[in-house]
């Protein structure tokens, strides 16, 4: 978990109920961190 809430997408609330998680590049880290998302 990083500290990183900052990686915006659009996403279908009907296909993922579920809070989305994505592996992304994080620039304030320099290395690959999963981004969840915050409600």
């Amino acid at each position: 978990e990083s500290g990183e809430r900052l990686y915006l997408t659009s996403k279908n609330k009907r296909n993922t109920p579920d809070r989305l998680q994505l592996k992304k590049y994080s620039p304030k880290l320099r290395k690959h961190v999963v981004f969840t998302e915050v409600k």
